[in-house]
């Protein structure tokens, strides 16, 4: 499975800002689903997949995981007293 990095900040957003809403959303929703797939272990990146569901939800999409991560991340962001984080997933 590839993978893309780009080499500055400002090329990422602006071919980030040329998606319009629809794409992008399903861009998020496919994202979450991988990353739901890859980490099944006991540990999986509850942020990552909080900020994707999160995206998605905006149209409407997997709310109901959008909510779960969120509340799962910010649990965890408050056990390791990352209390700025916790307020992020709230």
């Amino acid at each position: 499975m590839g993978s893309y990095r780009f080499a500055h900040a400002l090329i990422r957003e602006t071919l980030y800002g040329d998606l319009s809403t629809r794409p992008r959303v399903r861009l998020h929703h496919q994202i979450a689903e991988v990353l739901e797939r890859l980490h099944t272990a006991a540990e999986p990146p509850l942020a990552a997949l909080a900020y994707h569901f999160c995206e998605a939800a905006k149209a409407g999409e997997a709310v109901e995981k959008a909510i779960d991560y969120a509340s799962r991340a910010g649990e965890r962001a408050t056990a390791v007293l990352a209390y700025e984080e916790a307020v992020r997933h709230s």
